[in-house]
């Protein structure tokens, strides 16, 4: 009964004689659109970087790094640390090198990584970013093949098949003081799109026998990569196992390789939803004045339903249904206007390199909608909407009756 008195007292008077769908009220409900697609793009964006972010570190470092921190050492020296990790894991070994590469007039410093080519697909997810070429790690002749990051072969023009040299300055068996260059042979068999600006402009991949014969550290390792049952997991594993083997082992987690970063869009994403939500609160204003409008417009209405009898909660709750019938369409039809503009951001991020991605660290973003946010945007939308009706509905219901009959 209230519902339909609201909206036939939204659409028409009571006397079927005037329409209140004019043009304030139309503000109204566009102020309300603009604030909850503002919302949903950044929402989309901040939790969508947050999951990009993630995916390719995890894709490229694992879930949990261990690692010496005095240098290489034997794979038996991991054994007790790899032991303590309790449930499902895998662990593949590497080997972590930083070198030199001079290539067509140009000097970049690289870090080259040894992986097993027997284990490490199951523990990295790096056959997914081959953009060019294959993951192959066979040798030919006297060259070793390599991928590379897609920054790198940009850097130095360097194609799939096209060969290279890395350089890693090594000092004299008797004299310390003398740097004797130690020089490797590589081939590029495939370029890698790791999902990371930093990432892409010095990442160099070889298998472990090329990466040990060119270090010439025998077969040992810098450490092991762990892949976990479950993302979250890591940072608890990653402390405990720190705290343990403090003295021994260096060990870090996905979390901790972009710490800053992972931290600054946790505090980040709640300040720019409540900023963005001042849109909605000013369209809220724009609401009230509208139905406070509506009131002064229905007097003769309003004092006819109270001289029939109607209560002075059931006038209040008549003009803030108006409220919520505005504040509910802004709603859905600003979500359906957060879609349409994440779409146009991911077809205007195809187009254009829309993030610097020397700031974000990311060149581009998959948009995330989570039915968590959708839900607290339009619960939020739809509360600041049912405040701004109390009041107009208030000097609604509080209006003698007298006044709207004085001059009939």
């Amino acid at each position: 009964m209230i519902l339909s008195l609201s909206w036939r007292s939204l659409t028409k008077s009571l006397a079927l004689k005037q329409s209140i769908f004019n043009f304030p009220t139309l503000l109204s409900v566009l102020g309300v659109v603009i604030g909850v697609g503002s919302l949903v793009v950044a929402m989309a964006v901040v939790s969508g970087y947050q999951s990009t972010l993630k995916k390719s570190v995890i894709d490229v470092t694992s879930h949990l790094i261990v690692s010496r921190p005095n240098g290489q050492g034997e794979k038996a020296d991991f054994n007790d640390v790899l032991q303590d990790i309790k449930g499902p894991m895998i662990s593949t070994s590497f080997v972590y090198i930083e070198a030199l590469l001079p290539h067509n007039e140009m000097l970049s410093g690289i870090a080259l990584e040894g992986v097993d080519i027997h284990s490490v697909h199951r523990v990295l997810n790096l056959k997914s970013r081959v953009i060019q070429g294959e993951f192959v790690l066979e040798s030919r002749r006297d060259e070793s093949a390599a991928l590379i990051g897609k920054g790198l072969a940009a850097k130095h023009h360097l194609k799939v098949g096209d060969s290279f040299r890395l350089v890693l300055p090594s000092s004299q068996e008797f004299d310390k003081g003398q740097v004797k260059p130690r020089i490797g042979h590589f081939f590029v068999s495939g370029i890698l799109d790791m999902g990371r600006h930093d990432f892409d402009e010095r990442y160099v991949l070889t298998d472990l026998l090329s990466a040990q014969k060119f270090a010439q550290i025998g077969d040992r390792i810098t450490g092991f990569r762990i892949r976990l049952a479950q993302d979250d997991l890591a940072p608890a594993w990653s402390r405990e196992l720190a705290e343990r083997y403090r003295s021994r082992f260096y060990i870090t987690s996905w979390y901790d390789v972009n710490q800053n970063l992972f931290r600054a869009i946790e505090l980040e994403k709640p300040v720019i939803f409540f900023v963005i939500m001042v849109i909605v609160i000013a369209a809220a204003f724009n609401i009230c004045s509208t139905l406070l409008i509506n009131v002064v417009q229905k007097y003769r209405d309003i004092s006819i339903l109270k001289t029939m009898g109607a209560k002075k909660m059931t006038i209040a709750k008549i003009f803030a249904c108006q409220g919520l019938i505005i504040g509910s369409v802004g709603a859905f039809l600003g979500l359906a206007f957060g879609l349409f503009a994440c779409a146009m951001f991911v077809w205007m991020q195809n187009r254009w390199q829309i993030l610097p991605a020397e700031v974000y660290k990311l060149d581009k973003v998959t948009l995330e909608l989570r039915w968590l946010d959708l839900i607290m945007i339009f619960l939020s939308t739809m509360l600041v909407c049912f405040l701004a009706t109390l009041v107009p509905a208030r000097r609604g219901a509080n209006l003698p009756p007298v006044e709207g009959l004085r001059y009939e």
